[in-house]
């Protein structure tokens, strides 16, 4: 039989990324938003809720051998949303003059080119959504979030908190 599922394993790292089920097994590539993920800011947040449940909604489509036409429309939505909430995250670094924002910013534009060709090459039959893909997707999302996401929430936070406070209160 199969070995069980180790829910204790922490966040980003697969029970089996030295060998992902085949198409048709249950996944064990899906991510669960867990407070560890939290940065604490709530659209942030609310966003990467968002981005993995479209993550999930892909595994989950490609290991029930979903036809590949409908990954990827999963697969687009999911690289719109991308690019609206890297566009929403770098402007929150921007209102607090978040210093590591150069850096940050070049993270998401790797992540989008890297999803933009995989998505022409998709679209031109050259690729096809596989497990390769999956665990690519899943480890940039987590790993994004528990090291790059993470070390901005809080100086973010407190800048974004000191502005406030600084404002003349309207009344």
């Amino acid at each position: 039989g199969e070995p069980p599922i180790d829910r204790s394993a922490p966040v980003g790292v697969s029970p089996g990324e030295d060998g992902f089920p085949l198409r048709g097994r249950r996944s064990l590539a899906a991510i669960e938003f867990t407070p560890d993920l939290h940065t604490g800011i709530r659209e942030v947040d609310e966003q990467h809720t968002h981005l993995v449940a479209l993550f999930n909604h892909l595994d989950e489509s490609f290991h029930k051998g979903s036809a590949n036409r409908e990954m990827g429309e999963i697969l687009a939505r999911l690289f719109r949303y991308a690019k609206t909430h890297f566009h929403a995250e770098e402007s929150l670094m921007e209102r607090a003059n978040y210093d590591g924002l150069p850096a940050h910013r070049h993270e998401h534009e790797q992540f989008v080119q890297h999803l933009r060709k995989f998505i022409i090459r998709y679209k031109r039959n050259e690729e096809r959504i596989s497990n390769e893909v999956l665990v690519f997707l899943r480890h940039w999302i987590t790993h994004h979030i528990l090291e790059n996401d993470l070390a901005f929430a809080e100086p973010v936070k407190a800048a974004l908190a000191a502005s406030e406070e600084a404002q003349p209160s309207a009344g």
